[in-house]
C-alpha cells in the first residue's frame, strides 16, 4: 500500500503543467556558463554559549560530563548529518564572571570532539573583566596543542554592548589583548569584533590589513527581540519577502565597502529572533523554511558562513531557547528541531558554486530559488515555497538551463498538512532526522523532459524542494 501511495504522489508531482496545475507558473532560468562564487566548505556552523564547555549532568551515565567530548557519538553524527563544519563557543556567557573556571580538561574535551566531528572552532576569550595573563595562557595552550582544529580566536562577545559608543576604548583593549596573545602564541589568528555592523566596519579599517585577523565577524537577528512576539504574526514576518528586503538593505549599506573579498566575513552568531527566540515561531516548521532561505541568501551574497546560535537554556535563566537546533534527550540522543531540517536541506544542495538565475513569477507566489553547480557538473536548484496558511498556493515550476537534461532527482522538505506552525513531524526525503543523529532520506527519480524542454515539477505550499539535474 505504501509503495502505491508513493507512486501516486510522484505522478501528481510531475504531471504536465496543462493538466495538473492552475494558471500561475513560475519559470526559473539558470546560467550554467557563469563561474559563480564557491560556497565555503565550512559555511554551515553552530554557535553555543561558552558555558556549554563546562561539565553538566549526564542522564545516561548519572554523573557530570562534557557536552563536547569525543565519545558523544550522537552529537558527532548529528554534526556530520547536518553538514556542520564550524563550531563557535562564545555568546554572552563568554564575558560573564559567573561562568566557572575553564581549564585544560575542558579545552582537551572540546577539541577532541572537534576532531571527531571534523569541525573548526572559533574560541572566544574573555574581554570584559577578563584576566589578560590567564587568557593569553589559554590561547597559548590551544594554539600549541590544537592548531588544526582552531579556526580563530575571538576577543570578547558583542563589545559594542558594554563599550557602547566608545569604539576607541574597545580598540585599545582589543589591541592590548591581541598583542599579549601573539607574544604567547605567535601563530594565533583572530576574528572579530563579533557584534554590530558599526563596530565591524571600524574594526576592518583598524585591523583588516594587520595580517593577524583572519575574518571579520558580526551578529544578526533579523526579527529583533523575540519574547512576546505573537506566533501567527511572527511566522508571517519570518516568511515574508520583507525579511529579504532587510538582508538586502543591510548588505548594500554596509558589507561591500566594509568587508572586501580579501577579508572574509562571517555571521558568527545569528538566528531569527534574539532574546532566545520567539515561542511558537522560532520553534516551528516556519523556521526550517526560513533557515534554508537565509543560508542561501547570504551564501549568494558573499558571506563566508553562518553560525546559528543554539543551546538549551538562556544563560542566567531557566527560560529555554526557542530557536535551538536540537535538545539533548539524555541517553536517547537528541530531539531534533525544525531549524536542523533547514540546515540539512541547505547542505544537500550547497556543495559547489552559486549560479545566477532569473525567476519569472507571474502570480507573485511567495517563493525563492537558488542554484549551485557541483564539481561533478550536476545542477542543484533549491526552491522554497513560503506560501502558508489559508489560500496558500502550490508553485508550478519549470527549470531551464540551456542544455538537454539527462537525469533528474528530487528531494522534499515537508510538514504535516503543510502547516508551518507544527513543531514535530516534518520529513526530508521521506524521513526524519533520528535521535542518534542519523538520517535515511532518499531522492525520488523524476521523469526526464524531452530534449530542449525544461524540467517541470510542482512545489507544494509550505515546503522546500531540492532538484538535482544532470546534462547530456
Amino acid at each position: 500500500m505504501k509503495k502505491m501511495i508513493l507512486k501516486v504522489v510522484l505522478i501528481l508531482s510531475f504531471l504536465p503543467l496543462a493538466t495538473a496545475w492552475g494558471q500561475s507558473p513560475v519559470a526559473i532560468a539558470v546560467d550554467l556558463k557563469a563561474a559563480g562564487r564557491t560556497i565555503p566548505d565550512d559555511f554551515s556552523g553552530l554557535s553555543f554559549e561558552m558555558e556549554n564547555i563546562l561539565p553538566r549532568w549526564n542522564e545516561s551515565s548519572f554523573f557530570t560530563s562534557h557536552l563536547f567530548r569525543p565519545d558523544n557519538k550522537p552529537l558527532i553524527q548529528l554534526f556530520k548529518t547536518l553538514g556542520i563544519k564550524n563550531l563557535r563557543l562564545g555568546g554572552g556567557s563568554a564575558d560573564e564572571k559567573t561562568v566557572g573556571f575553564i581549564g585544560n580538561s575542558e579545552i582537551d574535551s572540546l577539541f577532541a570532539f572537534a576532531k571527531a566531528a571534523d569541525v573548526k572552532v572559533i574560541y572566544t576569550l574573555r574581554l570584559r573583566d577578563g584576566d589578560l595573563k590567564r587568557e593569553a595562557q589559554m590561547a597559548e595552550y590551544i594554539e600549541a596543542h590544537y592548531p588544526d582544529q582552531l579556526d580563530c580566536f575571538a576577543i570578547g562577545n558583542e563589545p559594542d554592548v558594554y563599550f557602547t559608543t566608545n569604539y576607541p576604548a574597545f580598540r585599545v583593549a582589543w589591541k592590548k589583548y591581541a598583542d599579549a596573545i601573539i607574544a604567547a602564541a605567535p601563530g594565533a589568528k583572530f576574528c572579530g569584533p563579533g557584534g554590530g555592523i558599526p563596530y565591524a566596519k571600524a574594526f576592518v579599517d583598524d585591523f583588516g590589513k594587520s595580517g593577524f585577523v583572519k575574518c571579520v565577524t558580526w551578529h544578526e537577528y533579523p526579527g529583533g527581540f523575540g519574547p512576546g512576539t505573537d506566533g501567527a504574526v511572527g511566522r508571517e514576518h519570518m516568511l515574508s519577502p520583507e525579511w529579504l528586503n532587510t538582508y538586502q538593505k543591510l548588505y548594500h549599506s554596509t558589507i561591500p565597502p566594509a568587508f572586501p573579498d580579501t577579508l572574509p566575513n562571517r555571521l558568527e552568531e545569528a538566528n531569527n529572533f534574539w532574546g532566545g527566540g520567539a515561542e511558537n515561531v522560532s520553534d516551528t516548521f516556519a523556521s526550517a523554511l526560513w533557515a534554508v532561505d537565509y543560508l542561501y541568501w547570504w551564501a549568494g551574497h558573499g558571506s563566508g558562513g553562518i553560525n546559528f546560535h543554539t543551546g538549551d537554556f538562556i544563560p542566567g535563566s531557566s527560560r529555554p531557547f526557542q530557536y535551538e537546533a536540537f535538545l539533548p534527550l539524555g541517553h536517547k540522543g537528541y530531539d531534533i528541531h525544525p531549524l536542523s531540517y533547514g540546515m540539512k536541506t541547505f547542505d544537500i544542495g550547497r556543495h559547489g558554486n552559486v549560479l545566477p538565475l532569473t525567476i519569472t513569477n507571474v502570480g507573485k507566489i511567495n517563493l525563492t530559488a537558488y542554484a549551485v553547480r557541483s564539481a561533478d557538473k550536476n545542477l542543484f536548484v533549491t526552491i522554497i515555497n513560503k506560501e502558508h496558511d489559508a489560500g496558500a498556493r502550490a508553485a508550478q515550476v519549470t527549470i531551464a538551463a540551456g542544455e538537454n537534461i539527462s537525469g533528474a532527482q528530487v528531494i522534499s522538505l515537508v510538514a504535516p498538512h503543510s502547516d508551518v506552525a507544527v513543531k514535530t513531524g516534518e520529513t526530508l526525503g521521506g524521513a526524519s532526522i533520528n535521535a542518534d543523529g542519523s538520517w535515511n532520506g532518499n531522492w525520488s527519480v523524476a521523469p526526464v523532459p524531452p530534449p530542449g524542454s525544461p524540467f517541470a515539477l510542482q512545489v507544494p505550499a509550505a515546503s522546500a524542494v531540492v532538484v538535482r539535474l544532470s546534462f547530456e
